[in-house]
């Protein structure tokens, strides 16, 4: 039980931002232009620039992890 405890405030994170880009982005585009083709090319564009956005925040949290654990094995091994 504990554990899904713990993953809920991510669940609900993402189904805020999901629910925000509906709402915010892809929502009004298709009320405001009926032509499916571009709310589609919307929708990629939308999906490109969050995959871009996760893949960076991916790629910093994994440096910051390698560096912390780089600097704790040099401390533990007294080169600092």
């Amino acid at each position: 039980m504990r554990g899904s405890a713990s993953t809920r405030p991510l669940v609900t994170g993402v189904i805020f931002i999901a629910v925000g880009i509906v709402l915010g982005i892809a929502y009004p585009y298709l009320l405001l232009d009926s032509n499916i083709e571009k709310f589609l090319a919307i929708v990629r564009y939308t999906l490109i620039a969050v995959s871009i956005v996760v893949g960076a925040l991916f790629i910093s949290t994994g440096s910051i992890l390698i560096y912390g654990w780089l600097k704790f094995h040099a401390k533990s091994s007294g080169e600092e």
